[in-house]
């Protein structure tokens, strides 16, 4: 038979249609299976400030006292923590923990607390342990829709060297972000695909688009 003739038998076009039919289901399908799946609820944890308040030369600190909240010191900094819902639902009674690099972290720690984005502080919404500050939140509506954050600072005679932030609950959980981090690896692999060499090009945009790939999908153990 002529592969005219091949397209123009009825047994023939039976199977064709009957294949791109089920074709067209499985396409359909995955592709509803897709829109209505179910998405994570995910609260985003950035670190998004650290910086020195005050800085006293050596040669004049004996001198000079300064105290802050009953405390003398000689530096200040402060760290700066965003928490956000990510998700597209309100999530209740969130609970979860900024680790903090420190072996002496109760002495280095000043002063901390946690408000929203109307500077408004929350009562009873932080509290110091050994490895961290843990963070208690009763709700915390989604950013796209309420533009909802909660503001975390915290005080400290050094600085802060964060690890990690986790915590989960029922249908949600942490993702942690160093906004810093990313920013002065972003820095540095621009400054080098910029240098001049074409080695250093290649190195530069492959490291660019690693951390970018990298900052995008930062997820903490749970």
């Amino acid at each position: 038979m002529k592969l005219d003739q091949l397209f123009l038998n009825e047994a023939f076009s039976n199977y064709v249609v009957f294949l791109a039919g089920i074709f067209i289901g499985i396409v359909g399908w995955a592709i509803v299976n897709y829109l209505s799946r179910k998405k994570p609820q995910i609260i985003g944890v950035n670190k998004v400030t650290e910086s020195s308040l005050l800085e006293i030369d050596r040669q004049i600190e004996k001198d000079i006292k300064v105290e802050y909240r009953g405390k003398s010191i000689n530096s200040l900094y402060q760290t700066s923590f965003h928490i956000f819902n990510r998700g597209d639902v309100t999530i209740d009674n969130i609970n979860l923990q900024i680790y903090i690099e420190d072996t002496n972290l109760s002495n280095n720690v000043i002063y901390y607390w946690v408000a929203d984005q109307c500077d408004k502080q929350l009562k009873n919404a932080s509290s110091l342990l050994k490895d961290g500050i843990e963070i208690k939140i009763d709700f915390l509506n989604p950013l796209k829709l309420y533009k909802e954050k909660i503001i975390v600072n915290i005080y400290s005679s050094q600085p802060l060297k964060t690890k990690d932030a986790r915590g989960r609950g029922k249908g949600w959980g942490v993702e942690y972000f160093d906004q810093i981090k990313y920013r002065e690896e972003l820095d540095a692999n621009l400054y080098l695909s910029s240098s001049g060499s074409w080695v250093n090009l290649i190195k530069g945009i492959s490291g660019f688009l690693f951390i970018v790939i990298e900052g995008q999908g930062k997820t903490s153990r749970k």
